[in-house]
């Protein structure tokens, strides 16, 4: 985790600093960031648990994104239906009337 003061990494467990490449809970992996709507992959190390909080932040965003468009297709499609049952009940007036 992030020291607020230096940037520099403190051990979740020993909050001790970082020792990095020499700690078996570094991993290397990539990290996709978008730059002025361009979206660049980089190589970075981190310590595990950094990597697992990222990766159900990713999941838990994907998540959420396909929830809203559900609710707008859902939307779309209860609008379409309101405009189709008032342009029949206008309708069946003209036939009939």
């Amino acid at each position: 985790m992030f020291s607020k003061k230096d940037d520099s990494l403190l051990c979740p467990f020993d909050k001790k600093a970082c020792i990095k490449e020499r700690c078996i809970g570094w991993q290397i992996g990539p990290l996709e960031r978008t730059v002025d709507g361009v979206k660049q992959t980089t190589l970075e190390g981190n310590c595990f648990i950094i990597w697992d909080l990222l990766i159900k932040k990713a999941i838990a965003n994907r998540a959420d994104g396909t929830q809203v468009a559900v609710e707008s297709f859902r939307n779309e499609m209860v609008q379409g239906s309101q405009l189709m049952h008032r342009l029949m009940a206008g309708g069946s007036k003209l036939i009939s009337g």
